[in-house]
């Protein structure tokens, strides 16, 4: 799968199937290939749903190189088991201690993120940001463009967005992943997306606890910005 004149990700778990051939649940997972590195952004709920859609995908995680958890509840994180089998020893970012002991029990080696963290040239993970609970997010940085790449955004979307434009002095273009707004008002929708639109964002990947709301809201008054999503899809970009 690997191209190193792309940057592919590949929802590996998502609350909607893209294809039929690949499971839902209720949860996030993202494997990543980008500038020679590949990797998983966070691990979905239940590591039998993990790994029968890491078959299908035929992603060996014999060849990913660390793990990003954004935070730690169980519907992002419940793959590790099964990362413990195959990649015993692993390297998971965590963006707090909640979940280092039981990650040493079974074998991982946790990394606590503090601070803006770069992983490689055009890889950081983003300072945690309190949620509640503290959630960290990864920015890949192409050419002049940044993506993001959110768990569920408990501190609030758009509080990540100016953070990251804080710490890189310009907005993501493109973001991915859960904006945990599935319980608000499309006012409350709407109000928020056109503050994303005003800072810069130009593309928006809104899966997991994003919400139809906030689907439907930007596939019908920004169809160019709206990025479909669901297990079993490949973003390339």
């Amino acid at each position: 799968m690997r191209d190193e004149d792309k940057i592919k990700i590949f929802i590996v778990v998502d609350n909607t199937s893209y294809r039929n051939d690949f499971e839902s649940a209720w949860g996030l997972s993202l494997y990543v290939e980008a500038y020679k590195h590949s990797f998983l952004f966070d691990t979905g709920p239940d590591p039998g749903v993990f790994r029968r859609n890491l078959e299908r995908a035929d992603i060996d995680l014999r060849s990913i190189d660390f793990v990003v958890i954004s935070h730690c509840h169980k519907d992002h994180t419940g793959g590790l088991e099964y990362i413990t089998e195959r990649r015993p020893g692993l390297q998971i970012y965590i963006p707090d201690e909640s979940r280092r002991h039981y990650i040493q029990e079974v074998g991982l080696r946790p990394s606590v993120i503090k601070d803006l963290t770069k992983i490689s040239e055009n890889i950081f993970i983003t300072k945690p940001l309190e949620g509640p609970p503290i959630e960290q997010s990864l920015v890949i940085k192409n050419d002049d463009k940044m993506i993001l790449l959110v768990g569920c955004s408990h501190p609030g979307i758009t509080n990540i967005v100016r953070e990251v434009v804080y710490m890189f002095k310009k907005s993501p273009e493109i973001i991915i992943g859960g904006l945990h707004l599935f319980n608000v008002s499309t006012e409350r929708v709407k109000e928020i997306v056109e503050e994303l639109i005003s800072i810069g964002v130009k593309k928006i990947f809104p899966i997991h606890c994003s919400g139809e709301k906030t689907r439907e809201y930007i596939k019908t008054n920004y169809p160019e910005i709206y990025g479909d999503g669901g297990a079993g899809m490949i973003i390339e970009l």
